[in-house]
């Protein structure tokens, strides 16, 4: 028999009492790991991330767990289970087992914490993990992963925006603090997060996000944080994505009272000097890529001008027309880009076969409408009415890039010259109608008007010298519109008396010269209802007949020119 007591040493070593009865053996260990293994691959991406940003080390804290509370399980059961000599510490199997069995709950607890209970944020313990873990996603992650970069980003925006703003050298090969080191991640991760992919998420799945950064730059006032690229992609993938917000909140009746709201237009371009302020190689939430602006549908140039007058709105309560705006500027030439395409009309009855085309002239007007209307509200008519087309160099301010954008609007229009109806229908119903018309009562239509015809003159003024077919499609809009009656007295075009008078007396000296030099030229100005008698030498327009036997006719006598005589125009 086996003595019960062996002393080495001096020491007596008892034999452990053997026993079947396990509290947490190594059997029991290997099914909970297992278990465990099970739920962490199966998982949603959302918590994979955020146990990857956590603050502690949780890969190596679970490694060094398992691998104690494994090997000591294993080692428990065998003492026990062969009886092996032990000191006499009078400790027990039960309570062996049971500190193994709370080291890997402690484990698991800790992880529960970060996945479910206290999700990490970015900041100073984890801003370079968090950095690595959006570049892991993006580079090498599916949908689930960018999905989860989407819906977490949203916790994080209030800490990424404050860290932005934090004091801090980011100059290459300067050392860096805790302070500039989280700097430079969360402005690597604003970077990083301007993925055209991760972008198309948050619009589909997260709009949050976007809210979220954008609100937090405007409280925080961090307005040069490098959300330029970010915003440009979110407002692109907005626009084409006909569920996203920004097509929602347009007006009560489709969206109640979200289209009052307006959460996501009022984040993303509700702050003038945000959007101003994170522009960064022409890219911001205005800007759009020269290659996306072909492909925009109507109702997505519409979703775009209401944009861009959420950002003039703001623009206006604290700027004159006097103040500058790169981001603005841009803007309104895109919207003259939504115009160009509209040559496509010309030759087409079936309106249902130009609507889409129509509307995108429609929606640009509606926009310049809607910023004169802004700027009367606030008060800020420029004291100047006429554009200084003397001088080579002088301070232009926003109404010159509005008189602009409707002379470049205008010559688009000039290009659709036939039907009759679908000319008039687009160059006097739905542009002219619009700069005429909406001058009763306001005082900066009246200016813009104004300053309009100035452009007006000067460009058609080199006819004298010699015709071009920009110059010769802009009489033949403005004969269309005014009509060629020499004497014509019209109320309803005080405005534009003089520029009408100045067109006819120009055409009326001019336009046989242009027939006998430029036939070609000259056939360029016969738009809708306007024709030209050759042998009378006279332009006639033609009105509606309406109810009427015959239809209302004006002519234009045109000046005799006698190529002989060398007349100077």
């Amino acid at each position: 028999m086996a003595p019960t007591c062996l002393f080495i040493a001096g020491v007596c070593l008892t034999r452990a009492p053997t026993s079947t009865d396990s509290l947490f053996g190594y059997a029991d260990f290997l099914t909970g790991l297992a278990l465990l293994a099970l739920v962490f691959t199966q998982s949603d991406p959302v918590y994979r991330f955020r146990i990857s940003i956590a603050p502690l080390p949780l890969g190596a804290i679970a490694f060094a767990a398992v691998g104690a509370v494994g090997g000591g399980s294993l080692v428990t059961d065998l003492w026990f289970a062969l009886g092996w000599y032990s000191l006499p510490w009078g400790v027990s199997k039960a309570l062996i087992q049971g500190i193994l069995a709370s080291f890997l709950f402690l484990t698991i607890l800790l992880w529960l914490t970060f996945a479910f209970a206290l999700p990490p944020r970015f900041g100073r313990t984890n801003s370079e993990k968090f950095l690595a873990a959006i570049y892991r996603g993006l580079a090498f992650g599916g949908d689930g992963a960018l999905s989860a970069i989407a819906f977490e980003l949203r916790r994080s925006c209030s800490t990424i925006i404050a860290s932005c703003n934090k004091p801090g050298n980011l100059l290459p090969g300067s050392a860096k603090s805790w302070a500039s080191k989280e700097k430079a991640c969360a402005v690597d991760v604003l970077r990083l997060i301007a993925d055209r992919r991760l972008c198309r998420h948050i619009v589909a799945a997260s709009p949050g996000t976007a809210i979220g950064l954008m609100q937090e730059a405007t409280q925080q006032r961090v307005f040069r944080a490098p959300l330029g690229q970010f915003s440009q992609n979110i407002t692109i993938e907005a626009l084409k994505n006909r569920e996203s917000p920004l097509h929602y909140e347009d007006d009560l009746s489709n969206s109640g009272l979200l289209s009052r709201i307006q959460p996501f237009t009022r984040a993303m371009y509700g702050s003038f000097e945000l959007v101003e302020g994170s522009s960064e190689a022409m890219c911001s939430a205005l800007d759009l890529d020269y290659r996306e602006t072909d492909d925009l549908k109507a109702n997505e140039w519409e979703a775009y001008g209401r944009a861009l007058t959420t950002t003039t709105a703001d623009f206006f309560k604290s700027k004159n027309c006097d103040s500058k705006s790169y981001v603005l500027n841009r803007s309104i030439e895109n919207i003259v880009t939504s115009t160009n395409k509209i040559y496509m009309i010309n030759g087409l009855s079936d309106w249902q076969l130009w609507r889409d085309e129509w509307s995108k002239l429609r929606s640009a007007m509606s926009v310049i409408e809607t910023i004169i209307r802004q700027i009367d509200e606030n008060q800020k008519t420029p004291d100047r009415k006429y554009i200084n087309i003397e001088k080579k160099h002088y301070q232009r301010d926003f109404v010159d890039i509005i008189c602009e954008a409707l002379f470049e609007i205008m010559f688009n229009v000039a290009s659709v010259k036939h039907p009759t109806d679908t000319a008039w229908s687009i160059q006097h119903n739905t542009f002219w109608t619009k700069i005429d018309r909406s001058s009763r009562n306001s005082k900066t239509w009246k200016v813009v008007n104004a300053r309009f015809s100035r452009l007006a003159i000067k460009e058609i003024s080199g006819m004298r010298k010699y015709a071009n077919f920009r110059q010769i499609k802009i009489v033949g809009l403005l004969l269309n519109v005014f009509g060629v009656h020499e004497k014509l007295e019209n109320p309803w075009n005080s405005d534009f008396a003089f520029l009408r008078r100045y067109v006819i007396a120009l055409t009326k000296k001019t336009y046989l010269k242009i027939v006998a030099e430029q036939p070609h030229v000259a056939e360029a100005a016969l738009i809708g209802s306007v024709t030209f008698d050759a042998e009378r030498k006279r332009l006639i327009k033609t009105y509606a007949q309406g109810l009427s036997f015959e239809p209302s006719r004006e002519y234009l006598d045109l000046d005799d020119w006698d190529p002989s005589r060398g007349e100077k125009l």
